[in-house]
């Protein structure tokens, strides 16, 4: 019998549903997707409680077998299934086998290959965001064997992009909460990666290795920081990156997540426009760098894998450098500008109110995960946006890290 491998990080294996405990449920503010054998089921449920809520709230759409139709939430903005106690009417009178292929699955993703499964979860969901950022060996990943269930005409694995992606990880691995060093040392691998002269694949793979070799080396003496230390900042194109993304924010329609990430990108808002009548966006760059610098970073140093679990996510989950039709310096500029955001939010909410905890840092990921990663229209949009503040080429990536 065929086997196949089950690759995933030590969080999603220690995942569980929290339910009614959830900061912020799936259960609510989100159109929820119901495949064709759910939606009969649920309409022609024995259960008089699930058959009522059935045929008043589902939206019959009959697009394909996976989107049959959709819940049309409640006056509360809530899932109709969901009861008082916050719990599941589905679950509670007909099992957790008869919930539909969305409510099961989520947060959970998979990608399969010919031989092997690589398994995730969304940090939409705030559960999984918790265990990535608190779980010190959260990104370890396991290996396990499994029954294969999945088509062996599912694509192989591209050994060269498997190698670039593993580097990528061990850098921002070994960079820790020093995230900076981390995109720069990707940055230099990229750069050696476009100059390797062999013709041979093999040989190829072997001075990119060496380069690689070099780079870590590097990271792990201090170098790179010294490097960074070097650029000399560019205060209006950081700003002109957080003013779009902020717009982008703002135009979209109020779904689950965004009023909790409204309200830090206010934060950050209010920091960016205090000088503004004067023309003058340097200062209110450099106050939210002075923070990060002196408040969050020391705080950051105390609880090394929190950001390295996340750098280290986004690069498993995303199979980075991966984003279709675009290099790997573009990719890393997308990066680079999702995690500059990401900084810029938690500086100015330790701005504002002099403080940081594990449960803001925790918000601010899960929102801005939910709003910019779970619709991929709106990842589009989004990654628009950050394009169209370069200096020059996606090397202008270097001037967010400073």
């Amino acid at each position: 019998m065929n086997k196949e491998i089950i690759v995933e990080p030590l969080f999603v294996k220690s995942f569980q549903c929290i339910g009614s405990a959830c900061r912020d449920s799936c259960c609510g503010g989100w159109s929820i997707t119901l495949d064709k054998p759910s939606t009969k089921r649920y309409l022609k449920s024995q259960s008089i409680a699930v058959k009522n809520i059935a045929s008043e709230h589902i939206v019959l759409t009959k697009q394909t077998p996976q989107n049959w139709g959709y819940m049309k939430l409640n006056t509360e903005g809530n899932c109709a299934f969901l009861d008082e106690q916050k719990l599941c009417t589905i679950q509670k009178n007909m099992g957790s086998k008869a919930l539909s292929h969305t409510c099961s699955t989520y947060p959970r993703r998979k990608q399969t290959y010919k031989l092997d499964v690589e398994s995730s979860l969304e940090l939409s969901c705030p559960e999984a965001a918790r265990l990535l950022l608190t779980l010190p060996q959260a990104m370890r990943l396991d290996k396990r064997e499994s029954a294969q269930i999945t088509s062996l005409a599912s694509p192989a694995r591209d050994q060269s992009k498997q190698l670039i992606n593993l580097m990528c990880s061990l850098l921002v691995q070994q960079a820790g909460s020093e995230v900076n060093e981390g995109l720069y040392a990707i940055a230099m691998l990229f750069l050696s990666l476009d100059k390797l002269s062999a013709d041979n694949e093999d040989d190829k793979l072997a001075q990119l290795e060496s380069k690689f070799g070099d780079i870590m080396a590097a990271l792990e003496a201090g170098q790179l920081g010294q490097k960074i230390e070097q650029i000399k900042p560019d205060y209006q194109l950081q700003w002109s990156l957080l003013m779009l993304i902020q717009v982008f924010l703002e135009s979209r329609p109020t779904t689950r997540g965004l009023p909790r990430l409204r309200h830090f990108v206010g934060q950050l808002l209010f920091l960016q426009t205090q000088s503004i009548d004067d023309g003058d966006v340097v200062t209110s760059m450099q106050r939210l760098d002075d923070v990060w610098q002196q408040q969050v970073l020391p705080w950051l140093r105390e609880r090394p894998h929190l950001m390295s679990n996340l750098m280290q996510y986004r690069i498993w989950h995303d199979q980075f450098p991966g984003y279709a039709g675009r290099s790997a310096l573009s990719c890393l500029y997308l990066l680079t500008a999702e995690w500059f955001l990401i900084k810029s939010l938690i500086a100015a909410q330790v701005a504002v109110n002099g403080q940081l905890d594990e449960d803001t840092v925790i918000d601010i990921v899960y929102s801005f995960h939910t709003i910019t990663k779970h619709n991929s229209t709106v990842m589009e949009g989004f990654f628009k946006r950050i394009d169209k503040v370069k200096v020059n080429d996606d090397l202008s990536l270097l001037y967010l890290l400073k």
